[in-house]
């Protein structure tokens, strides 16, 4: 029952992360600009990273919950 969630979970961390890992590279080399993604005093460049690093938590949150419930981890 939980097991499509986790699938969900993974899914949508590594779409996040691909696609904030991509928007970095791509303000770093000059083709995006990143001070379009500025929200108050907050840099752009902070903007696209947490899309990347959310994407990298809930990728992990579905693997460890997947892993669990495979039984290959206990606490």
């Amino acid at each position: 029952m939980l097991k499509p969630i986790l699938d969900v979970f993974v899914a949508i961390g590594i779409l996040l992360t691909a696609v904030g890992g991509t928007g970095l590279v791509l303000g770093f080399t000059g083709v995006l600009d990143l001070q379009a993604f500025s929200v108050g005093p907050t840099a752009g460049v902070r903007v696209i990273g947490t899309i990347a690093i959310s994407g990298c938590l809930l990728g992990a949150i579905g693997c460890f919950g997947k892993e669990y419930m495979d039984g290959k981890f206990s606490l």
